[in-house]
């Protein structure tokens, strides 16, 4: 070879001329005989229509040299890179490309097949060098380390195969040979040949098809794809299908579904696109046994739920308004629908009882207000990503209740807390009752005070047995109202525990008191049975050593005087009035003579203080779907069980009712049986689950299935 004669660009054409024509050709032989041994060439050709009489027919020469006679067998060092590549694409069908064959590879496709085609690509490039037979110094550096690249997995894919085989050291020398102007001549003349070939025999490619459209829109909005044909007439007759793919998943389209109105084989139409749309699509050609796909566009659907804030309440004149707003941005597709619930149930807009409510509006109105619009009220709005809900829930306050006593000032204080929900509307009324009276506290003359929306507890003066009775705080709002828990202001209420024996013999009795008002005075007495006068006991006597008349916790210490020749007395005052009880001898607690005692036992069904909210839903549910028309039968089943007489002549509403069986402890936090009962008994089983779902949430009292006495309930 002759050196130095060769100007820089000449040299680089003639290393990639030899590349193109000696090296790619080796390699495509390897890859080849790897998969076809030339033995069996001739009978895997006869096998392939499209090399005996398809579209990539053999030519006569090539024949010849694939399939010699016998005993003769092909020599594939003596192929051209023509003819390899033609016999790989239709006989290595494992080889296809990403893209598909006669198309070129992008960056990211590394398949053996996709590196073929790359190959195809470098000798077709040099084709555009042959007149000037020169390559600048920068084409040929990024083309020959895109070779260098191809060769390396190409050899790491055919060791693997077991040949042996190292390509990269062959353009290492190819890179660092000196070449002269024969060397350059020669492989210009063998290119040359090469493209004549190829323009008299031409590969009879596939047809072509190729997509474009939008990649990225707004969900609810409309696109569409276009599909564009290339080397294929419109009388070949191609048919083009449309597939949408994820991952591994490929769903054929059916482009005559209402989904893509608008649709044809050249356009596939999405209006309003929804957020499961987003993924790749690609048209398809197809015929007989060729399939031919287009390019994919990835679809990424933008969009967001819109913003729906906080429901607000506002109240004016009779009506109660609730608020709503809601936001969109850029990202956010625009809100085409309303809706709202009451109870999750659809909320009809009449335009009367309820106005507003729609896009164009901000606001919700409720009309002439009642106990009937307490509920969980739900504003729902949609757009083309989905919907977001906000709830609120109007109803009437929960009120908490206890008693304060002070001693000093002869006062009693009748605690209120309020507790609205959240969003319900604003008090509107507050008002405190005595004996279902209401208390006129500007006009009391200083008897009562407080008791307004600012100061809710109220305070009563100059305590005495007058003011004994039940007392009970009302809170209204605009949908409704709501009772507290009652207080009884009677006369003292308390227990003796004891005796409490310890090992010396002594006797200790305690005695507790929740009483409204607060004792305030305790006393111990004793007498000898023959005697008629009780005595005070003297707490430093040697044998009462340990008694106590001092509050929380007065008790009697007994050390010697035996139980069955004494008798001892406690008394205990507030500003009601004196209650009394005997020891051993009980059945004079309370007194007939001081203590009245349904008033007692009415103080004792309210002495737990505190409130439950539960408890206090589960009272304005029933007092809310039970008509006044079962009120006679209610009345008339409350005479029956408790053979009292409770003075339910005068009871004229079912709230007035629920207000008696209040105070007499019929129906409690604690114990709902009766209740379930008188529920039965007006044919209303639904209500009698609410009592047991009640009853299983805070461990009162009920009955979860039939008892095992059927007269308790009835049949």
């Amino acid at each position: 070879m002759a050196s130095n004669i060769l100007a820089g660009d000449q040299l680089n054409f003639t290393r990639m001329g030899i590349a193109s024509v000696d090296e790619i050709k080796v390699v495509l032989a390897d890859i080849l005989r790897c998969e076809i041994k030339p033995q069996d060439l001739p009978k895997s050709i006869s096998s392939c229509s499209e090399l005996t009489s398809g579209r990539h027919k053999l030519r006569p020469d090539q024949q010849k040299l694939c399939c010699p006679s016998p005993p003769g067998v092909p020599d594939y060092n003596k192929f051209d890179v023509s003819l390899l590549y033609t016999l790989i694409r239709n006989l290595c069908p494992q080889f296809k490309p990403t893209q598909g064959w006669g198309k070129t590879p992008s960056t990211k496709d590394l398949q053996v097949g996709d590196d073929i085609e790359r190959l195809r690509v470098f000798r077709n490039e040099m084709f555009a060098h042959l007149e000037s037979s020169c390559v600048e110094d920068i084409v040929f550096t990024s083309q020959w380390q895109n070779l260098e690249q191809i060769f390396q997995r190409m050899q790491t894919f055919l060791n693997q195969k077991g040949l042996s085989v190292n390509y990269k050291k062959n353009l290492k020398s190819i890179a660092k040979a000196d070449f002269g102007l024969t060397d350059m001549e020669k492989y210009k003349l063998l290119l040359e040949g090469t493209m004549y070939m190829l323009k008299k025999h031409p590969i009879n490619d596939d047809p072509s098809i190729s997509i474009r459209g939008k990649a990225e829109v707004l969900c609810g909005e409309n696109t569409f794809f276009e599909a564009e044909l290339d080397n294929c007439p419109p009388s070949s007759n191609w048919p083009i299908t449309w597939e949408k793919f994820q991952g591994n998943v490929t769903e054929q389209l059916d482009i005559s579904k209402e989904k893509y109105r608008g649709s044809s084989s050249r356009f596939l139409v999405l209006p309003r696109v929804l957020m499961e749309d987003k993924g790749e699509y690609r048209a398809v050609i197809s015929r007989k046994h060729v399939k031919v796909q287009s390019n994919a566009i990835l679809l990424t659907v933008r969009g967001e739920l819109p913003r729906l804030q906080k429901l607000k309440v506002t109240s004016e004149r009779d009506d109660i308004n609730i608020l709503y707003k809601y936001e969109i941005s850029q990202d956010i597709p625009k809100v085409h629908h309303i809706a709202w619930t009451k109870n999750d149930k659809v909320l009809k807009i009449d335009n009367m009882k309820y106005i507003g409510g729609d896009l164009k509006d901000n606001l919700l109105k409720i009309t002439s207000p009642s106990v009937e619009d307490r509920g969980r009220y739900t504003c729902t709005i949609t757009n083309a990503v989905g919907s977001v809900s906000e709830s609120l829930i109007l109803d009437p306050p929960n009120i908490s209740n206890d008693h304060l006593t002070r001693i000093n000032s002869r006062s009693v204080i009748l605690t209120c807390e309020i507790f609205p929900y959240d969003q319900s509307p604003p008090l509107t009324k507050l008002q405190w009752q005595k004996d279902g009276q209401v208390i006129d506290i500007p006009g009391s003359g200083g008897k009562y005070t407080g008791g307004t929306l600012d100061e809710p507890s109220l305070t009563i003066t100059n305590v005495n047995q007058s003011d004994a009775g039940t007392y009970q705080c009302k809170a209204s709002n605009a949908v409704g109202s709501t009772f507290g828990e009652a207080i009884f202001l009677g006369f003292p209420v308390f227990q003796v525990l004891g005796p409490e024996n310890t090992e010396s013999g002594i006797c200790v009795f305690t005695m507790n008191s929740s009483s409204c008002p607060a004792v305030f005075s305790v006393q111990w007495s004793k007498k000898n049975k023959d005697n008629d006068e009780y005595t005070p006991i003297d707490v430093n006597d040697k044998e009462y050593l340990g008694t106590s008349n001092s509050l929380p916790n007065p008790k009697l210490v007994i050390k010697q005087a035996p139980l069955h020749k004494h008798s001892f007395k406690v008394e205990a005052q507030n500003f009601i009035g004196t209650s009394t009880k005997t020891i051993p001898d009980d059945s004079s607690f309370p007194t007939a003579s001081k203590v009245d005692n349904k008033a007692n036992r009415v103080a004792a069904i309210f002495k737990n203080k505190g409130t439950s909210f539960k408890f206090d839903k589960l009272r304005l549910k029933l007092i809310e779907e039970i008509p006044d028309t079962k009120l006679d039968s209610l009345k008339e089943s409350i005479k029956v069980i408790t053979q009292k007489d409770l003075s339910v002549e005068n009871v004229t509403t079912v709230e007035g009712f629920f207000t008696l069986i209040l105070n007499e402890g019929i129906f409690s936090q604690q114990n709902v049986i009766l209740m379930q009962y008188l529920l039965k008994s007006i044919g209303r089983p639904d209500l009698e689950q609410k009592c047991v779902e009640y009853a299983r949430k805070t461990k009162a009292s009920c009955f979860f299935k039939e008892p095992e006495h059927p007269d308790i309930f009835g049949k």
